[in-house]
């Protein structure tokens, strides 16, 4: 059952000190600006695809996002799993997580992307850190509203637990077992190249001043515009 602070975007906790490395071009901003000037026939014009990846989940919060997102809004449901789980299912191949799902979206559709488009994981109604996911979610979503969606800057997200949190990207990162939730210890299949920086350099880019700006994000829910 979602707790009531579920529907509320923010997590706002004080005392939050990440900043990105000093090398990094920033510029100072508020971690809770203004919000942002309402135009709602502006943004009712800019078109949004909601993306979850699926598996055998409780999807009973679908309706509600896509009441939150409003005019001109596509749901894209992709299911791993139980192709029964809703009727709205679209058949994908089961990899074990969300990510492949994102990139197949984008390769299958990229002459074709919405102006904005949701990312997310199907897991939103899990009960656990405080319903973070949904937080996440929401997070996301209240910045796609019609009536302030002119004013997306092309990417939202929750990095980690609250807003304006910098997580690090740590060239030297390696995993070979991982500690769920819900299954306990699972040992992971080695890449074909470690650890996480000379993997980046391997098959993304040899200079690593970007990721390093950028950061990392956890539990992949994001919104991105097509740009």
């Amino acid at each position: 059952v979602k707790p009531k602070d579920c529907k509320s975007p923010l997590d706002r906790r004080a005392g939050n000190t990440w900043r990105p490395p000093d090398i990094c071009q920033v510029a100072d901003a508020p971690m809770f600006p203004a919000p942002p000037k309402e135009d709602t026939e502006a943004g009712s014009k800019i078109s949004v695809d909601v993306i979850f990846a699926a598996y055998n989940e409780n999807l009973s919060f679908i309706e509600p996002v896509m009441e939150v997102i409003g005019t001109n809004a596509r749901l894209r449901l992709y299911c791993s799993g139980n192709q029964s789980l809703d009727r709205r299912c679209m058949s994908t191949p089961d990899r074990g997580g969300e990510n492949h799902v994102y990139l197949q979206h984008i390769v299958d559709n990229y002459d074709k992307l919405a102006d904005i488009t949701v990312f997310s994981v199907g897991s939103i109604m899990r009960n656990h850190n405080d319903q973070l996911l949904c937080k996440k979610l929401n997070y996301v979503l209240h910045q796609l509203r019609p009536a302030v969606r002119a004013s997306f800057r092309g990417f939202a997200t929750m990095a980690h637990t609250y807003p304006g949190e910098f997580n690090a990207f740590n060239p030297h990162f390696n995993i070979d077992r991982y500690n769920s939730q819900k299954w306990g210890a699972i040992a992971l299949c080695p890449p074909s190249v470690e650890p996480l920086g000379t993997w980046y350099q391997t098959f993304i880019g040899r200079n690593l001043t970007l990721p390093v700006c950028t950061g990392v994000l956890f539990n992949g829910i994001f919104a991105a515009s097509s740009q």
